[in-house]
């Protein structure tokens, strides 16, 4: 569509905003522009300078949110009308910022009458009050504007001279006109006349017969910073007072007085002092806080531990009290969740509710103080590794001192959902809930159990105990080193804790003296045996604190010595299970004896030849492998056995069998399926069961293989004189 006419920006000095809106309206008629559109062309065409004065004008609202005609009002009364002319937004900028300072000068009090100014044209005359002035004097114009009973003055230059006499206009040409520029007299910026001050001129004025919009000043009133450390501290203070934490009174007290000293030293002009003593006050106060905190800490959680427990208590489903069971005292009494006769002990399952939630928090007590007396029984101290291990059960290398808080969730939920229907008690189901949230974050997420599982089919406690376990086994071997892994890889075998389980007793050889218990102790839980700079007393090579030359240094006669017991224990069993046994054999050729025991009929009347190897984990060549599973360094031994002995036991017509064990106790397959079969012929001749004979077999090499290794240590460390013995 062809567009008639062409809109420029508005412009002050080419034409007057009411001829402007006229044309503009002109272009909206002539192209047909409805009023939806009217105002964003106007705001598009009127130009950036008007547009910004617009915009301050309608703040906080914007131009757009207006009205077309409340727009073009605006800009009227802001730009001018028919009657009062034109004035340019410079002239308004110097207007205003001459009544800005017109009312920061001394102002005459509102009670004053105004100024009557009065020029009559061709007298030469200026009165001002009706008093007659000389026309040389300073022509001011003076305007009355009223703002909060006060009455402002604008000052104007002097008019010109003009052939001596004072320069008149004509009187209807005088809106809008702008008066001739002459030079004058300079003035002081602030000089009595009339017993009123005016600023001095800075450009030319256009005398305005409308008065301008008055600008309302605005004040700010600044706080000085010491008031508002007074008010900080005065608020510690009274905080101190309500919470009880009167030795922070010491401090607030201080603060209080530091807030009012730099505030005073802010009045008198002592920015740097008032500063420090500010910073000084806020210290205070923080360390006040500090104090208040700490306190409650220490006093307030002990006793919301004992609330929350006994809330805990009162909150357990009401269940009837067994007649047998004494009336509750100080000491919780254990409640019976069953169908059955709560008598029948045989029949039923007891929930200790109230143990479980009143003596939760006393459980870390109690199992630290184990720890303790382990500690002074063993002379050493547990490191956090240690502690990790000693709550392990023996299956996984621990001494099975188990954390009662640590499987507290196993035994509730083994406990609840096999004495009570859980769906039909509310709050059961609630605390089992519970139990089962807290069980699940212990154990691997792959093995986590849910409510519906519980309730369908009720575990028992000794498979949600052993999967906690297995948890934090492996959570030890990954936070562990490949030394530490190796080490707790071979601990962890199958029999190796046998040592640990044998009942210990002189008759059957299966004690050990204290001090070899502990220095074992020490050494199967990895601490340091040894300090960082022992030498061996043997080959004068360093010890190190795990104690891998110490049992593996040859000089000394230690290694030989383990070997030997090894071999007469294995000798031993296999007498008593009739097989005569003769140690030692070979092919009398040379030296090398391939049958540490042999035993002529072990199998279909074929000849067995044990040969027993005592290999350390911990060795260069193994430490990588055994690191990864257990039993790993004692297939390596069998191995290099049958590649040592194989051909000259076939030449012989013997089976050789290599018994292979790691330092530790962990024996090699070979080894297990030869004290199986053993264990059986064993049991025949004793007239004990087959599983009893062999736990019993595994305790005694176990105990003979730990009794060598202690005291292959103990002839290294300083106090080996104390123990008497010989090989």
């Amino acid at each position: 569509m062809e567009k008639f006419g062409h809109l420029q920006e508005f412009d002050t000095d080419l034409e007057p905003i009411t001829a402007y809106l006229e044309r503009v309206e002109l272009y909206f008629s002539a192209n047909g522009i409805g009023e939806d559109k009217k105002l964003a062309i106007l705001l598009s065409v009127i130009g950036p300078k008007t547009y910004g004065v617009l915009r301050n004008l309608l703040a906080p609202s914007r131009p757009q949110e207006k009205k077309f005609s409340e727009v073009t009002e605006v800009l009227i009364r802001q730009f001018g009308s028919p009657q009062n002319g034109i004035q340019s937004t410079q002239q308004q900028q110097a207007a205003a910022s001459v009544i800005n300072s017109g009312a920061n000068m001394q102002q005459p009090s509102a009670s004053q009458q105004p100024i009557q100014f009065q020029n009559i044209a061709g007298s030469g005359q200026t009165f001002v009050n009706g008093n007659p002035q000389p026309a040389l004097q300073q022509h001011v114009q003076l305007q009355n504007i009223t703002e909060q009973g006060q009455t402002s003055f604008i000052a104007n230059p002097p008019p010109p001279y003009y052939d001596g006499k004072l320069y008149q206009q004509d009187p209807t040409k005088m809106a809008y006109a702008t008066l001739p520029m002459q030079p004058y007299p300079t003035y002081n910026m602030l000089q009595p006349y009339g017993g009123n001050y005016y600023s001095t001129p800075q450009q030319p004025s256009t005398v305005i017969q409308q008065p301008p919009t008055a600008v309302p000043v605005s004040t700010a009133v600044q706080t000085s910073s010491g008031d508002n450390y007074i008010t900080l501290s005065t608020l510690m203070t009274c905080l101190v007072l309500i919470t009880g934490g009167w030795p922070s009174l010491l401090c607030t007290t201080a603060a209080l007085c530091m807030s009012y000293s730099a505030r005073d030293d802010e009045k008198r002009g002592n920015i740097a002092a008032a500063r420090t003593k500010a910073n000084i006050s806020l210290g205070l106060n923080i360390a006040a806080v500090v104090f208040v905190v700490v306190m409650w800490s220490v006093v307030a959680i002990p006793v919301a531990v004992t609330v929350s427990a006994q809330t805990s208590a009162a909150q357990l489903p009401a269940i009837s009290t067994p007649s047998t069971v004494p009336p509750t005292t100080s000491t919780p009494t254990p409640y019976c969740y069953s169908t059955q006769n709560p008598s029948d002990c045989s029949s039923s399952y007891c929930y200790y509710g109230s143990y479980t939630y009143y003596y939760y928090y006393y459980y870390g007590y109690y199992y630290y103080t184990v720890l303790h007396c382990l500690e002074e029984c063993a002379a050493f101290e547990l490191t956090l590794s240690a502690t990790k291990q000693v709550q392990l059960p023996l299956r996984h290398g621990g001494l099975g001192l188990t954390s009662v808080s640590n499987h507290s969730s196993s035994a509730f939920i083994s406990s609840l959902s096999n004495a009570i229907d859980v769906t039909s008690a509310p709050n059961a189901s609630h605390h089992l809930k519970q139990a089962i949230a807290l069980y699940n974050t212990k154990i691997n997420s792959a093995d986590a159990i849910t409510f519906e599982s519980v309730t369908s089919s009720p575990p028992q406690q000794h498979h949600l105990s052993g999967k906690i376990e297995d948890n934090s086994f492996q959570t030890l071997l990954i936070n562990s080193t490949v030394c530490t892994r190796a080490r707790l890889r071979a601990v962890s075998a199958s029999n190796a804790n046998a040592w640990l389980r044998a009942i210990p007793c002189i008759h059957n050889d299966l004690a050990l003296e204290p001090q070899e218990m502990q220095v074992l102790l020490k050494w199967w839980l990895g601490l340091p045996v040894f300090s960082a700079d022992s030498k061996c007393p043997f080959c004068s090579s360093a010890l190190d604190p795990d104690c891998h030359h110490a049992l593996t240094c040859r000089s000394g006669g230690d290694v030989i010595a383990r070997h030997n017991k090894l071999r007469d224990c294995v000798a031993n069993l296999c007498s008593k299970a009739c097989l005569s046994p003769q140690l030692e054999k070979g092919p009398g050729i040379d030296f090398s004896r391939p049958a540490d025991v042999l035993v002529p009929n072990w199998s279909l009347s074929n000849p067995a030849a044990f040969d027993l190897k005592v290999i350390h984990p911990l060795n260069t060549d193994l430490i990588l492998e055994a690191s990864l599973a257990s039993g790993n360094s004692a297939e390596v031994g069998e191995i290099e056995k049958h590649a040592k002995n194989d051909q000259m036991c076939a030449r012989l017509g013997w089976t050789c069998i290599p018994l292979v064990v790691e330092v530790y106790g962990g024996w090699g397959c070979e080894a297990k399926e030869c004290y199986s079969r053993l264990s059986k012929r064993l049991a025949m001749q004793v007239g004990i069961c087959e599983t009893e004979a062999l736990c019993q077999m595994y305790c005694l090499l176990a105990v003979t293989l730990m009794r060598q290794n202690a005291r292959a240590i103990l002839l290294r460390c300083a106090r080996a004189p104390l123990l008497e013995y010989s090989h």
